[in-house]
């Protein structure tokens, strides 16, 4: 057995758990999915843990870390994200639905903030500290192809934010655009002073002094005009449109955890080719981050753009969605165990070319004589 063979046997076969939610009556497959997916990140975060003990220093670190992002995202499926979550209840009757989103915004904000540790120590170890040309045009494609596929199913609720917000934006924009003289003062008095420098003369003068204090006072007095009438309308729309904010910004979250992880694996995988050391593996296990998010938010365009491919009120919808988060998780539980068992069957490969290349000089001599 090695990496290539394993994985090649593997990827298929762990579609079959994934896809079984499709196929699922409609009360069943919930708590399948409540099951298979926070014990595929907990071992995928055992793993991680384990292939840890295998290194030193930078990547040590890194494969810690990874290990703590898979366990806090396992945790927060089975107290906050399952279709039964052991806390939510509990937090229901005590705060309001604003609150316990700004909660799991907080969870995935420290979530992210511990991949990209990991993504931190990761670089640490790498000698190549550029993308090549293959790298860059795949950056490049991420960057938009991520901004779309987390904006563009929200389109119709950014929409709606941007038409309750635009009537405070108009005024505030008229007000700056009146208040604009006021700013233009800045820089004449910035070239007044270095043209004082310039003559040798005392920059800091009494005029200055006052001329500057005017000017901030005003600055400030401005602003203040322009802002305090529309605090009320402001703070209405916030309190009505959080949880859409909440959702905005957990999607472009996750659109920039796919655009920081694609060139730190691309540098990695240069970096191992430049080693000559396979990278096969940690490919599959960094794709398998990926995965679940991108074809997730792949699916929703999809939907958003051709709606008649599911029928009103299909539980599709949902459970595709699952399935392709499963499929993920799992892909990461398999990327590990294979890259924990590579030198393992690195050794038994050398070991078994080794005692067959003795049995074949055993057997020449025994021709000979």
């Amino acid at each position: 057995m090695n990496h290539t063979l394993f994985l090649r046997i593997a990827l298929p076969v762990i579609a079959i758990p994934a896809l079984i939610v499709l196929v699922l009556p409609a009360g069943v497959w919930p708590i399948y999915v409540d099951v298979v997916q926070p014990l595929s990140l907990l071992a995928g975060s055992f793993l991680a843990l384990w292939v840890s003990f295998s290194y030193r220093k930078e990547l040590k670190a890194a494969f810690v870390f990874l290990s703590v992002f898979l366990l806090i995202y396992a945790l927060a499926i089975v107290l906050l994200l399952s279709s039964y979550p052991i806390l939510l209840p509990y937090l229901k009757p005590r705060l309001e639905e604003t609150e316990i989103l700004s909660l799991v915004q907080a969870i995935q904000f420290i979530n992210y903030s511990v991949l990209f540790f990991f993504c931190i120590n990761l670089l640490k170890v790498v000698d190549v500290t550029r993308l090549n040309k293959k790298g860059w045009v795949l950056f490049g494609a991420t960057v938009p192809l991520c901004a779309f596929l987390a904006i563009y199913p929200i389109s119709s609720v950014i929409s709606d934010i941007w038409n309750r917000a635009l009537p405070i934006v108009t005024f505030i924009n008229r007000q700056l655009l009146n208040g604009a003289v006021i700013i233009v003062m800045v820089p004449v008095l910035w070239l007044y002073v270095q043209h004082l420098k310039s003559k040798h003369r005392p920059a800091l003068s009494l005029t200055v002094i006052i001329f500057g204090a005017l000017l901030g006072l005003t600055i400030l007095s401005w602003v203040f005009l322009t802002i305090y009438p529309m605090l009320s309308p402001i703070q209405l729309i916030w309190s009505q449109s959080l949880p859409l904010i909440s959702r905005i910004s957990l999607r472009l979250l996750d659109a920039a955890l796919i655009i920081v992880l694609v060139p730190v694996l691309w540098l990695y995988v240069q970096y191992l080719k430049s080693q000559q050391r396979q990278s096969l593996t940690f490919t599959v296990v960094i794709s398998g981050v990926v995965f679940f998010t991108l074809f997730d938010y792949l699916f929703q365009v999809v939907l958003r753009l051709f709606p008649h491919l599911l029928s009103e009120g299909s539980s599709l919808s949902t459970t595709i969605t699952h399935t392709l988060y499963v499929y993920g998780y799992l892909m990461i539980v398999v990327g590990l165990y294979a890259h924990h068992k590579e030198d393992s069957w690195g050794y038994k490969a050398i070991d078994r070319a080794m005692s067959a290349n003795l049995e074949f000089v055993e057997s020449q001599e025994e021709k000979r004589e």
